[in-house]
């Protein structure tokens, strides 16, 4: 009788655990990141208002809406790979192998595209001076 009730109580342990880290889940996937346009616009006008030469400022709104676009990427191709990885691993014959592959094929994009956000970045730097740049980047 007392190994039932100590069963008993760790399943409603388990419950409980299960409700609040749900309950948490749902929350933290409820709130919205703002769209790339709004974070467009909210960078067009943080450039408009830290560099005031026009070339300059036109350059800059333009490498940082190609960040943008590049985090949309990331957050795209991390997406694909927990969608892929969920995949494979509903397969119970599904290999090591694959998984390497799967990881080595997501490692190759997000190298290539971590290096054009560093070459983004630098070129943004070179396009101004550090008060600027530090204005920018608060």
């Amino acid at each position: 009788m007392t190994s039932h009730l100590t069963r008993g109580r760790v399943a409603a342990v388990l419950v409980a655990v299960a409700a609040i880290a749900i309950s948490v889940a749902c929350s933290a996937h409820s709130k919205r990141s703002p769209s790339a346009g709004d974070l467009g616009l909210r960078w067009d006008a943080h450039v408009a208002e830290a560099i005031s030469d026009p070339a300059r400022a036109r350059k800059l709104t333009e490498m940082g809406r190609r960040l943008i676009d590049l985090q949309g990427v990331l957050t795209q191709d991390m997406a694909d790979l927990n969608r892929q990885g969920a995949e494979l691993n509903a397969g119970y014959g599904t290999t090591r192998e694959e998984f390497r592959q799967l990881e080595q094929a997501f490692d190759t994009k997000r190298s290539a595209a971590l290096q054009q956000y560093r070459e983004v970045l630098f070129a943004m730097r070179a396009q101004t001076s550090a008060d600027e740049w530090k204005r920018l980047t608060k």
